[in-house]
């Protein structure tokens, strides 16, 4: 839970740091991207080494450069390097930051062998991610308010040192051993089409959060107060845990690719009618309809994860899902943004749900690749 806290408090807190001491958002908006893209581009790469080699050989090196790069950040900041330079280190923290969230999700199915056990777990990872969502900018904004954004980006640091450290030396991860295969295996983890699928997926589901994270505060702003659109994203954030904890204690019956399609209708038609919102007060209802079906859909990918793809190469297949729904949330911001000034909020919001429309469409087309691999196995050899 620290890292992940950690980690959504670091991009806000790179801005805040930054743009104070050099007087350029166009330059804190450099450093902060560096800092996410060399990240998602780095993710699969460590999450391949945590599936070839152990979590125990690569999370405490990783546990340290990470840190340590934000520290040295925070030294050049202080003695006004040129945004390049502090772009570069910013992407130097993001390419050493552990892949702790992926590592957890890969030891759920080592440590927890009731599927509904794992159900349980898997909703309660997604509802972290939501109050990591919620509470990580409130925490960097308000240690710079306290204190300063040196102060904020130095808890963040310390933070990921203390809680990355604890999480690589605790006893599952030291007892987690690649099998012989897993490690002559360089082929990755993308060889499998069920995660292709849910790579794919993911891009156009980020794509419709990043341009709701865009719609939400300009609809707020034509009100009068642009500050007043966090309510709304808030109020889609507690639905989303509302959604996983409801949907997380239920043993559904039917199969998780079925579970996925119903859900993403579900959020196709609240996000429609979200677009026809007027008032703040009715868009923030209408995204908390929303997000109670978007926690679960994060927990039923999560589910499909451990299904379509081996244990061996679980680590870096959560990677990868996390980088293309990343790349979509930064390409959503951009339409966002340019569609709001083009056509109004409300447009914006009907392209957040052709988004989701496009998701439902990839995973109707290409349901078949996410039947369990030990079904397909048995229907190859028959």
């Amino acid at each position: 839970m620290a890292h992940g806290l950690a980690t959504a408090t670091a991009p806000l807190a790179l801005v805040l740091l930054v743009a104070e001491r050099s007087g350029s958002y166009a330059g804190a908006g450099v450093v902060s991207a560096s800092y996410i893209v060399v990240n998602g581009a780095v993710a699969p790469f460590w999450g391949r080494c945590v599936d070839r080699l152990g979590p125990a050989r690569v999370l405490p090196v990783l546990a340290v450069t990470g840190p340590g790069a934000f520290a040295l950040l925070v030294g050049l900041v202080l003695g006004d390097a040129p945004i390049g330079a502090l772009a570069a280190v910013a992407g130097l923290a993001g390419a050493g930051q552990a892949p702790v969230t992926s590592t957890l999700r890969s030891l759920w199915a080592l440590v927890v062998a009731d599927p509904s056990h794992r159900q349980a777990a898997n909703a309660l990872q997604s509802m972290m991610y939501d109050v990591f969502v919620l509470t990580g900018p409130l925490l960097g904004g308000g240690l710079t308010a306290l204190a300063s954004p040196e102060v904020a980006i130095a808890c963040t640091a310390g933070t990921l040192l203390l809680a990355d450290l604890a999480f690589a030396l605790a006893a599952p991860v030291r007892a987690w051993r690649p099998s012989p295969a897993d490690r002559r295996d360089r082929t990755g983890a993308l060889r499998f089409a069920g995660l292709r699928t849910l790579v794919v997926c993911a891009l156009p589901a980020g794509l419709a959060i990043g341009i709701i994270e865009i719609a939400a505060p300009a609809f707020a702003d034509e009100a009068g107060d642009a500050a007043a659109g966090a309510v709304a994203l808030a109020a889609m954030a507690a639905g989303g845990i509302a959604g996983a904890f409801v949907y997380g204690s239920v043993a559904w019956s039917a199969p998780a690719v079925v579970r996925y399609a119903r859900l993403s209708l579900a959020l196709v038609v609240a996000l429609t009618i979200a677009a026809t919102a007027e008032s703040l007060a009715m868009l923030a209802a209408l995204l908390f309809v929303a997000g109670l079906a978007i926690g679960p859909i994060t927990t039923t990918i999560f589910g499909l994860l451990d299904e379509v793809v081996p244990a061996g190469a679980r680590t870096e297949a959560f990677t990868w899902v996390i980088t293309a729904f990343t790349a979509g949330v930064a390409l959503g911001l951009t339409i966002g943004g340019t569609l709001h000034e083009a056509a109004g909020t409300d447009v914006a919001l009907l392209s957040a749900a052709a988004a989701s429309l496009l998701e439902l469409a990839v995973l109707v087309a290409r349901r078949r690749t996410l039947a369990p691999l030990c079904e397909r196995r048995v229907n190859n050899s028959t």
